[in-house]
């Protein structure tokens, strides 16, 4: 017989050190503070010359609210790509929490789009997937979605002919 209390592990808690930089324009709910990381990728969103961020922060070191802090400051959309629906259903619900929590003048609109959500969208509101699309994406500032949706956006497989090869990822493009 074998004495499992011997083969016992305790895990200490991931720690972010806190960002010794307060940026002064990030209105924070009270008690609140960032982490380094968290700075410098808003930093980076905010920096014209910079195409491409990675942040590698530990999974709920709080990446995804380094990501949606300027849609959360005021005026901005964002886009996001999850590999999942079921991982795009969480950040949804994440991002929600957040719009409570921050209470943005904006009141940022969130909405996931996948193929479901577009086929039952669309057959609900009686309207052809490009108008569910364009609907959507002129009523919210968050869309998020997956690659494939992107995907066939970009390549304009929503489009009926006819329509303007910009019609829908010409405002994806432009706003988010």
């Amino acid at each position: 017989m074998i004495d499992e209390s011997i083969y016992q592990v305790n895990l200490k808690s991931v720690y972010s050190s806190p960002a010794e930089e307060r940026l002064q324009d990030v209105k924070l709910p009270n008690n609140w503070s960032l982490s380094w990381h968290q700075v410098e990728t808003l930093k980076a969103l905010r920096d014209p010359n910079i195409d491409v961020i990675v942040n590698t922060a530990m999974t709920g070191d709080g990446k995804s609210l380094a990501a949606y802090l300027e849609v959360l400051q005021g005026e901005c959309s964002a886009i996001a790509l999850y590999p999942t629906n079921e991982l795009a259903r969480d950040q949804e619900i994440q991002i929600k929490g957040y719009i409570d929590t921050f209470k943005p003048a904006n009141n940022p609109r969130v909405a996931r789009l996948s193929s479901a959500e577009l086929e039952v969208y669309a057959e609900n509101e009686g309207l052809r997937k490009s108008a569910a699309i364009s609907t959507l994406t002129n009523q919210r500032e968050v869309i998020l979605t997956n690659p494939d949706i992107l995907h066939y956006l970009h390549r304009g497989a929503y489009l009926v002919p006819g329509d303007s090869p910009d019609k829908l990822w010409g405002r994806i493009d432009k706003d988010f």
